[in-house]
């Protein structure tokens, strides 16, 4: 049996009581360590809540998954997962593994930052079109589609939803992705990015430190110290009156 076991968007305290009765009663405990940060401190409270021990697993032995499935075969297995378990399209694979294997699995879902970011933005939740990733860019990886999608959904008055990404447990920082979102314009030159390209940042939703920031550009460049992760972005598309409302709130 495996349970898939949302984290919510912090620590232990996020996570359903049905979802504990999950980890309770598991022989193992498996972390996803790869698709959303989860601290050492939240990983100890766990393991003194439960009395148990969390196996880490990185993205490699995600991917992979013959170290979940083999033991979900013949003993109640957990992967714990940050918030909101079947997100991440990793773990959408993994069920179709268990379906085809015939393991018996249990969803638990908790808290996502994808519903969490929607609401606190305060925006229209059907406007919001395709969401994108931005991600770190290296020397033989430039990838320009967030640029294209974030602009095809401004053509149409759609907001996006822009997810930040992750090296392991080392995300984007702010100051870097501002970088890139500089970057895609000098390479595309559509006019969608310059200094009043405006942005919402949504930092640590969830926890007591949490901040919400609107302005443009040139503006969040220089928030870059007072924006801590895990964060993520929305580009706003076209606003209703109520929506520029509510952003007013927090306004640079």
């Amino acid at each position: 049996m495996l349970y898939l076991v949302g984290l919510g968007l912090c620590d232990e305290k996020d996570i359903s009581l049905k979802g504990l009765d999950a980890l309770k009663n598991s022989d193992k405990i498996f972390v996803d360590y790869y698709t959303h940060i989860i601290s050492e401190k939240t990983i100890e409270n766990i393991e003194k809540l439960i009395n148990k021990k969390l196996i880490k697993l990185e993205r490699a032995e995600l991917e992979d998954e013959r170290i979940i499935l083999e033991n979900s075969k013949t003993k109640n297995i957990s992967l714990l997962v940050g918030g909101d378990p079947l997100i991440a399209t990793t773990h959408i694979s993994l069920i179709l593994s268990c379906i085809k294997s015939e393991i018996n699995y249990e969803i638990i879902h908790s808290s996502s930052i994808y519903s969490a970011a929607i609401g606190e933005s305060g925006l229209q939740t059907y406007k919001f079109g395709k969401a994108v990733t931005l991600v770190f860019w290296e020397d033989k990886y430039k990838p320009i589609s967030p640029y294209e999608i974030i602009y095809e959904n401004k053509q149409i008055g759609l907001h996006s939803l822009v997810f930040i990404d992750l090296h392991g447990q080392k995300p984007m920082n702010i100051q870097t992705a501002c970088s890139v979102f500089r970057k895609m314009e000098h390479e595309i030159k559509k006019g969608l990015i310059n200094d009043d390209f405006e942005l919402i940042i949504l930092s640590r939703l969830g926890y007591t430190d949490k901040k919400i920031l609107f302005g443009k550009l040139k503006q969040i460049e220089n928030k870059f110290t007072e924006i801590k992760s895990p964060f993520i972005i929305v580009v706003p598309g076209k606003l209703h009156f109520l929506e520029k409302e509510w952003l007013n709130n927090f306004e640079i």
